[in-house]
């Protein structure tokens, strides 16, 4: 053992090993695919489509995080955290509602950066169907097209989402030992102390 190096042994939640980062890539990574798919359809550069993806799931990911925090938190006060098919159903679907009411302020961030750098502009490959082509967010009709518009986009998202939660909770539940196995393998280790 080295200086200064202390073993953790707290929960598995505590030390990231409940799946919630993988948990909020697939999200972000998926959902954010499926709505370019959807925007720009298969035309475009290949290379630009791969790096407008990239970048907006990595904006999205801290999104994905929250939803998936504030989502298990929220299926914890409901209870929703024991191993039945329906607490894993209802835990997925909060993160997943989570996720799309996160994307709206999200998408104006998202816009924000867009407006600097201008380059779905200049390749106009990405489209906003009902968003007004003046994006005046200080409008009140724009901006309300605009929250109804990514609102409704992180909804259509969660037709990949939802899916890609419940994947990735299933397999977390596959890999988590049972109670009785976990007991047994640290009986042995402190008995081979």
């Amino acid at each position: 053992m080295t200086i200064g190096a202390v073993p953790y042994s707290g929960p598995a939640e505590r030390r990231g090993g409940d799946g919630s980062v993988l948990m909020a890539v697939l999200l972000a990574f998926g959902v954010v695919g499926w709505e370019q798919v959807l925007h720009t359809g298969p035309g475009g550069p290949p290379f630009y489509q791969v790096l407008h993806w990239l970048s907006d799931s990595l904006l999205a990911l801290p999104l994905g995080l929250a939803a998936v925090w504030l989502g298990t938190r929220l299926a914890s006060r409901q209870g929703a955290l024991r191993k039945r098919r329906s607490d894993t159903l209802a835990r997925a679907c909060l993160i997943a509602i989570v996720f799309a009411v996160l994307l709206v302020p999200g998408g104006v961030v998202h816009e924000q950066i867009d407006s600097l750098t201008h380059a779905h502009a200049a390749i106009s490959v990405h489209t906003h169907g009902g968003v007004p082509a003046t994006r005046d967010l200080r409008d009140p009709a724009v901006l309300a097209a605009y929250v109804l518009h990514a609102f409704s986009d992180g909804l259509v998202g969660q037709l990949v989402g939802l899916p890609l939660l419940l994947l990735a909770l299933a397999w977390m539940a596959r890999r988590r030992p049972s109670p009785s196995l976990s007991a047994f393998k640290q009986k042995r280790m402190t008995c081979a102390q």
